[in-house]
C-alpha cells in the first residue's frame, strides 16, 4: 500500500472538423494505491500497481484556435479517479532498474461553472530509468 501526492502539467490538443481547441492542465492529486510483483528472477520482475487519485485541484485553460474567442479558465470540482499500471521492471546492476508501465487510467472534468463536462480515458505506456544511490 502507498500514498502519496502527484503533480502533472499537461497540454492537449483538440482538433475536428468543427472544433479547434488546445487544453492546458495542471493538477494535484493524492494517489491511494497498492502494488504488487511477482519476481521471476533477481533481474526480472512484473507487477499491478492499482490506485484511487483524490483530484483536489484541476486548473485547465482553454484556448480557441482560429477564432477571436478569448481563452476560457476553468476549475473542477474535487474527484476521484482511478488507475491501474503493470509494471515490468528489468534490473540493470546494482543501483539501475528500467521498467515499461503500461497503464490505463479514468478521469473526469466538471467546470465548477457547468459550462464543460468531459469523461477522460487515458492509456500509454509509460518508460523509466531509475538510479539508487
Amino acid at each position: 500500500p502507498y500514498t502519496g501526492l502527484r503533480y502533472r502539467n499537461a497540454g492537449n490538443i483538440l482538433r475536428s472538423a468543427s472544433f479547434n481547441a488546445d487544453v492546458t492542465q495542471n493538477r494535484w492529486d493524492a494517489p491511494f494505491g497498492i502494488r504488487s510483483d511477482y519476481l521471476f528472477s533477481d533481474n526480472i520482475a512484473v507487477g499491478v500497481d492499482s490506485r484511487l487519485q483524490w483530484k483536489f485541484q484541476d486548473k485547465q485553460v482553454v484556448s480557441f484556435i482560429g477564432t477571436t474567442l478569448p481563452d476560457l479558465p476553468q476549475d473542477t470540482k474535487n474527484r476521484l479517479t482511478y488507475r491501474i499500471e503493470v509494471p515490468i521492471t528489468f534490473r540493470l546492476g546494482s543501483r539501475s532498474e528500467l521498467a515499461l508501465r503500461p497503464y490505463y487510467e479514468w478521469d473526469r472534468f466538471d467546470a465548477t461553472d457547468e459550462s464543460r463536462s468531459t469523461r477522460i480515458r487515458e492509456d500509454g505506456i509509460d518508460l523509466t530509468y531509475l538510479i539508487t544511490f
